[in-house]
């Protein structure tokens, strides 16, 4: 997970992972919209990852993807009934028991969430949340790797981009210059 360097591939390489190596029916990976405080699905692996549609969020306190950003805790739902933040838009479709809801922390400030779901009742053990928290830390560093490196190709666009404005106006001023000597030595 900490390996890869864009964004989207290390989200979607830990949804992955948790899907396949441990088994999990369906995980996903929310973050903040910045602007509007919504959790926005950016990955998704297992037997709903087709169900959801690609822009799904969920408003702020919504659902417990929703309760995790507001309360900034893990939530654990071994049987969804019974959890009063607990949400479905697409029962018909989505036959969630059980939701494990995890938040990613990178220095003090909430930076997602990590969502199981099951259709069988009580899913999930104390290992799970272990488990699941700890590959959030994991995650978080992750995440902190992949936009550090973003800003680092951002500021060598950014300088690469100055030193083209800077070599182009030296060329034109040593144009500029050879114009004037010529002007000179015609005048002479």
């Amino acid at each position: 997970i900490t390996s890869a360097l864009d964004l989207d591939e290390v989200l979607q390489n830990t949804v992955d992972l948790l899907h396949s190596s441990f088994g999990y029916y369906h995980v996903a990976v929310y973050t903040p919209d910045e602007i509007s405080g919504d959790a926005i699905m950016r990955s998704r692996a297992g037997a709903f990852a087709s169900l959801f549609p690609p822009d799904h969020r969920l408003r702020a306190g919504q659902g417990m993807v929703g309760w995790v950003f507001e309360n900034k805790r893990t939530l654990l739902a071994n049987d969804v009934n019974s959890e009063p933040s607990y949400v479905n838009f697409y029962p018909d479709r989505i036959p969630s028991r059980s939701e494990l809801t995890v938040p990613i922390w990178i220095r003090g400030i909430l930076a997602g969430a990590l969502d199981l779901q099951s259709p069988l009742l009580d899913a999930f053990v104390p290992d799970d949340v272990h488990i699941i928290e700890t590959v959030a830390t994991q995650l978080a560093v992750a995440i902190a790797n992949a936009r550090l490196y973003a800003q680092a190709q951002e500021r060598l666009v950014e300088k690469q981009q100055v030193e083209d404005l800077l070599r182009m106006q030296r060329d034109m001023l040593a144009a500029v210059g050879q114009a004037e000597n010529f002007q000179v030595a015609l005048a002479g």
